[in-house]
Protein backbone atom coordinates (compact mmCIF):
# COMPACT_ATOMS: atom_id res chain seq x y z
CA UNK A 1 0.00 0.00 0.00
CA UNK A 2 1.26 3.20 -1.29
CA UNK A 3 1.26 6.18 1.60
CA UNK A 4 1.06 9.34 0.70
CA UNK A 5 3.81 11.86 1.51
CA UNK A 6 3.23 13.98 4.81
CA UNK A 7 2.28 17.77 4.05
CA UNK A 8 4.87 20.24 4.05
CA UNK A 9 4.18 21.78 7.86
CA UNK A 10 4.98 25.90 6.04
CA UNK A 11 4.92 26.98 9.62
CA UNK A 12 7.77 24.75 11.18
CA UNK A 13 9.88 25.31 7.47
CA UNK A 14 9.62 28.77 8.18
CA UNK A 15 10.45 28.72 12.21
CA UNK A 16 13.38 26.72 11.32
CA UNK A 17 14.40 29.15 8.72
CA UNK A 18 13.77 32.22 10.98
CA UNK A 19 16.18 30.49 13.66
CA UNK A 20 18.93 29.39 10.85
CA UNK A 21 18.87 33.22 9.76
CA UNK A 22 19.07 34.15 13.33
CA UNK A 23 22.00 32.28 14.54
CA UNK A 24 24.04 32.93 10.86
CA UNK A 25 23.64 36.32 11.69
CA UNK A 26 24.89 36.21 14.91
CA UNK A 27 27.61 34.30 13.92
CA UNK A 28 28.78 36.95 11.31
CA UNK A 29 28.56 39.51 14.22
CA UNK A 30 30.97 37.98 16.86
CA UNK A 31 33.34 36.53 14.49
CA UNK A 32 33.54 39.05 11.42
CA UNK A 33 34.76 42.15 14.16
CA UNK A 34 37.38 39.17 15.08
CA UNK A 35 38.37 38.64 11.48
CA UNK A 36 39.35 42.40 11.10
CA UNK A 37 40.85 42.42 14.54
CA UNK A 38 43.06 40.03 13.28
CA UNK A 39 43.93 41.13 9.94
CA UNK A 40 44.73 44.27 11.95
CA UNK A 41 46.85 43.35 14.03
CA UNK A 42 48.61 41.16 11.03
CA UNK A 43 49.04 44.65 8.93
CA UNK A 44 50.57 46.39 11.94
CA UNK A 45 53.32 43.72 12.52
CA UNK A 46 54.10 43.66 8.82
CA UNK A 47 54.74 47.59 9.72
CA UNK A 48 56.42 47.20 12.56
CA UNK A 49 58.69 44.92 11.14
CA UNK A 50 59.47 47.07 8.68
CA UNK A 51 59.56 50.71 10.44
CA UNK A 52 60.23 49.46 14.49
CA UNK A 53 57.95 48.76 16.60
CA UNK A 54 59.21 51.93 18.57
CA UNK A 55 58.63 53.79 16.06
CA UNK A 56 55.22 53.20 15.49
CA UNK A 57 54.36 53.05 19.43
CA UNK A 58 55.05 56.57 18.95
CA UNK A 59 52.10 57.12 17.44
CA UNK A 60 49.86 55.69 20.70
CA UNK A 61 46.90 58.07 21.44
CA UNK A 62 48.60 58.02 24.89
CA UNK A 63 51.90 59.09 24.14
CA UNK A 64 50.69 62.27 21.67
CA UNK A 65 48.39 65.46 23.32
CA UNK A 66 48.48 68.63 22.18
CA UNK A 67 50.10 69.81 25.51
CA UNK A 68 53.18 67.72 24.55
CA UNK A 69 56.15 70.44 24.65
CA UNK A 70 58.08 70.91 21.39
CA UNK A 71 61.31 68.36 21.99
CA UNK A 72 62.68 67.57 18.62
CA UNK A 73 64.43 69.55 15.72
CA UNK A 74 62.67 68.84 12.14
CA UNK A 75 65.03 66.98 10.22
CA UNK A 76 67.19 68.14 7.51
CA UNK A 77 66.01 65.34 5.31
CA UNK A 78 62.84 64.35 6.28
CA UNK A 79 61.97 60.66 6.09
CA UNK A 80 58.28 59.96 7.40
CA UNK A 81 55.08 57.81 6.82
CA UNK A 82 51.76 58.38 8.44
CA UNK A 83 50.45 56.36 10.94
CA UNK A 84 46.57 56.59 12.09
CA UNK A 85 46.06 56.80 15.95
CA UNK A 86 43.28 54.71 16.21
CA UNK A 87 44.43 51.90 14.27
CA UNK A 88 48.21 51.56 14.68
CA UNK A 89 48.60 51.24 10.68
CA UNK A 90 49.56 53.05 7.94
CA UNK A 91 47.02 55.70 6.31
CA UNK A 92 46.90 55.55 2.93
CA UNK A 93 44.95 58.26 1.67
CA UNK A 94 47.77 60.86 3.86
CA UNK A 95 50.89 58.37 3.12
CA UNK A 96 50.38 57.98 -0.20
CA UNK A 97 50.27 61.85 -0.39
CA UNK A 98 53.97 62.08 1.06
CA UNK A 99 56.34 62.83 -2.25
CA UNK A 100 59.03 60.05 -2.61
CA UNK A 101 61.72 62.40 -1.73
CA UNK A 102 60.54 62.56 2.17
CA UNK A 103 58.85 59.06 2.47
CA UNK A 104 60.68 56.85 4.40
CA UNK A 105 61.48 53.30 3.00
CA UNK A 106 62.15 51.44 6.30
CA UNK A 107 63.98 51.54 9.99
CA UNK A 108 67.37 52.55 8.27
CA UNK A 109 65.88 56.05 7.24
CA UNK A 110 63.24 57.29 8.79
CA UNK A 111 63.60 59.90 10.93
CA UNK A 112 59.61 61.52 12.45
CA UNK A 113 56.53 59.43 12.55
CA UNK A 114 53.88 61.57 11.40
CA UNK A 115 50.58 60.92 13.59
CA UNK A 116 47.39 61.17 12.97
CA UNK A 117 44.59 62.05 15.67
CA UNK A 118 40.84 62.04 13.73
CA UNK A 119 38.80 64.97 15.99
CA UNK A 120 34.80 64.70 15.74
CA UNK A 121 33.20 68.23 16.51
CA UNK A 122 29.82 69.14 16.74
CA UNK A 123 29.47 71.92 13.88
CA UNK A 124 25.66 72.44 14.46
CA UNK A 125 22.30 71.00 15.56
CA UNK A 126 19.09 71.67 13.91
CA UNK A 127 15.83 71.19 15.87
CA UNK A 128 12.65 70.12 13.73
CA UNK A 129 9.01 70.56 15.26
CA UNK A 130 8.21 67.16 16.11
CA UNK A 131 11.84 67.87 18.42
CA UNK A 132 13.48 65.61 15.93
CA UNK A 133 17.32 66.80 15.83
CA UNK A 134 20.06 66.66 13.16
CA UNK A 135 23.51 66.88 14.21
CA UNK A 136 26.33 68.06 12.12
CA UNK A 137 29.69 67.48 12.73
CA UNK A 138 32.97 68.35 11.57
CA UNK A 139 36.02 65.96 10.93
CA UNK A 140 39.67 67.89 11.69
CA UNK A 141 42.77 65.90 11.88
CA UNK A 142 45.63 67.01 14.11
CA UNK A 143 49.00 65.76 12.69
CA UNK A 144 51.93 65.22 15.09
CA UNK A 145 55.70 64.44 14.15
CA UNK A 146 57.09 62.44 16.31
CA UNK A 147 60.57 61.56 16.26
CA UNK A 148 61.03 58.00 16.44
CA UNK A 149 63.87 57.31 18.54
CA UNK A 150 63.34 59.56 22.06
CA UNK A 151 59.37 60.09 21.55
CA UNK A 152 59.60 63.86 21.73
CA UNK A 153 56.69 66.37 19.58
CA UNK A 154 58.73 67.86 16.82
CA UNK A 155 55.47 69.85 15.43
CA UNK A 156 51.73 69.71 15.58
CA UNK A 157 49.58 71.46 13.67
CA UNK A 158 45.38 70.73 12.94
CA UNK A 159 43.59 70.90 10.19
CA UNK A 160 40.08 71.71 9.82
CA UNK A 161 38.00 69.10 8.37
CA UNK A 162 35.46 70.46 5.40
CA UNK A 163 32.18 71.80 6.55
CA UNK A 164 29.58 68.64 6.24
CA UNK A 165 26.58 69.13 4.15
CA UNK A 166 23.45 70.75 5.77
CA UNK A 167 20.31 69.27 7.08
CA UNK A 168 17.03 67.63 5.45
CA UNK A 169 14.27 70.07 4.98
CA UNK A 170 12.05 67.33 6.87
CA UNK A 171 13.10 64.41 8.99
CA UNK A 172 10.85 61.99 11.72
CA UNK A 173 14.52 60.59 12.89
CA UNK A 174 17.80 61.88 14.25
CA UNK A 175 20.33 62.60 11.46
CA UNK A 176 23.58 63.04 11.69
CA UNK A 177 25.71 64.82 8.62
CA UNK A 178 29.40 64.57 8.55
CA UNK A 179 31.79 66.31 6.70
CA UNK A 180 35.18 64.52 5.38
CA UNK A 181 38.39 64.94 6.52
CA UNK A 182 40.90 67.59 4.84
CA UNK A 183 42.20 67.42 1.53
CA UNK A 184 46.19 65.78 2.04
CA UNK A 185 47.15 68.30 -0.03
CA UNK A 186 46.79 70.32 2.96
CA UNK A 187 49.12 68.55 4.85
CA UNK A 188 51.60 67.77 2.30
CA UNK A 189 51.45 71.86 1.70
CA UNK A 190 52.06 71.95 5.77
CA UNK A 191 55.24 69.49 5.38
CA UNK A 192 56.58 71.31 2.78
CA UNK A 193 56.54 74.57 4.30
CA UNK A 194 58.13 73.42 7.44
CA UNK A 195 60.85 71.61 5.54
CA UNK A 196 61.97 75.26 3.87
CA UNK A 197 61.39 76.84 7.35
CA UNK A 198 63.13 74.96 9.79
CA UNK A 199 65.47 72.15 8.28
CA UNK A 200 67.60 75.35 7.63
Amino acid sequence: MITAPEPIRWDKFLFTLLVTLALTSLAFLYVAPGIRGLQRLQVQKSIQARYGATTIQRCKAANITIDNPVEGSWPAHLRTIAIDSATLTINPTYDQAIPDQWHATGSQDINAVMCLVENKTLYAEDTYALGDICHRYRHDLSVFMMDPVTGGLIRTKTFSGLLPPPCPEFTYLVVDEDGTLPNASNITTWLNQSQQTYSN
